[in-house]
């Protein structure tokens, strides 16, 4: 009995050995001596959420002008690093300060350009608020005129009819009353018709002297000095190519072509008053109106617009390091 449990237990060694065997067969082979499945689960997750797709042209533009690529690659590269190494080498801890000190570099340059813009959209947002003012006073002052006008035209209407029809009623006695009938019904058509002219006029506006207070439209045209307006990633933002046109023209360019388009400016002889009274860099006699209040309000509203893109490619990146900023 004892001879036959032993016969039992060396036969079933083989089959031991060789369930090790193909169970050792089964395991994945590392490359890395140091890499755990753990680490190879977490290198793959980096590397599915790093796949973005293709940037547009102005967040193109944004990356060279921040210059962020090389951080870009300094935080991929340690978090590459970080998820193969050994979990609590020193390895590990050098790769994941690399990688917080990537973070925080990024992290900083595209909150301070996001601010940058802020800056500029509220600067301009404050300029038409100003604007605003000044033609609401002018526009009421306008209407309260043409309605003074427009009364003293029906009054002198009125009362000069009303005499010249009791002259002709006397002149039914006394024939030299005609005279003055005339000259009061002339009187009772022509000076309400020039009131009436004079009121068409008056729907203009007053026009006051425009004095020099440089606007965030100023460093467009190079009036001023760009870096008291703009910061310096808006300047670089706004000098580059726009996204639907050629390399040679830049986001500035295409603003000022279509202002043109649009009439708010003229290449006339007087086109360079124009711009210095838009821009409010030069000082002339009953040169500001309503009319060139309105220009300059909707030329700030369409750099305002351009501003704005510049948020949206800086989201763009935003959403191209958020896999950085991951477990």
């Amino acid at each position: 009995m004892a001879t036959s449990d032993a016969q039992l237990v060396i036969m079933r060694i083989p089959l031991t050995i060789l369930s090790s065997l193909l169970a050792l067969c089964q395991l994945p082979v590392w490359a890395n001596a140091n890499e755990t499945p753990q680490a190879e689960e977490r290198s793959r997750l980096s590397a599915s959420k790093m796949s973005t797709g293709p940037l547009s042209d102005n967040a193109q533009s944004m990356l060279q002008i921040l210059h962020l690529q090389p951080l870009i690659d300094r935080a991929t590269d340690a978090r590459k690093r970080r998820d193969t190494a050994v979990p609590g080498s020193l390895d590990a801890l050098s790769a994941r300060q690399d990688l917080l000190e990537a973070r925080q570099e990024l992290g900083q340059l595209l909150l301070k350009s996001n601010l940058e813009v802020d800056y500029v959209i509220a600067a301009i947002d404050g300029e038409e608020n100003r604007y605003t003012e000044q033609i609401s006073e002018m526009m009421s002052r306008r209407d309260k005129a043409v309605w003074y006008t427009t009364i003293l035209s029906q009054w002198s209407n009125g009362i000069l009819w009303s005499a010249s029809s009791s002259f002709t009623l006397g002149s039914v006695q006394n024939p030299r009353l005609s005279y003055t009938d005339g000259i009061l019904g002339i009187l009772a058509g022509a000076l309400p018709t020039v009131l009436s002219l004079y009121a068409m006029h008056q729907t203009h506006g007053e026009k006051r002297d425009a004095l020099v207070a440089p606007n965030m439209l100023s460093p467009i045209f190079d009036r001023t000095s760009t870096e008291e307006f703009f910061p310096r990633s808006v300047i670089s933002y706004m000098n580059g190519a726009s996204d639907n046109q050629s390399g040679s023209v830049s986001r500035k360019q295409v603003l000022v072509d279509r202002w043109y388009k649009n009439g708010y400016l003229n290449s006339g002889k007087n086109s360079a008053q124009l711009v210095g009274t838009l821009t409010a860099t030069e000082s002339r006699k009953r040169a500001l109106t309503i009319a060139l209040l309105q220009n300059r309000q909707q030329m700030l509203e369409d750099l305002r617009t351009q501003a704005m893109q510049m948020k949206h490619s800086l989201l763009e990146l935003m959403k191209l390091a958020d896999p950085l900023y991951g477990a």
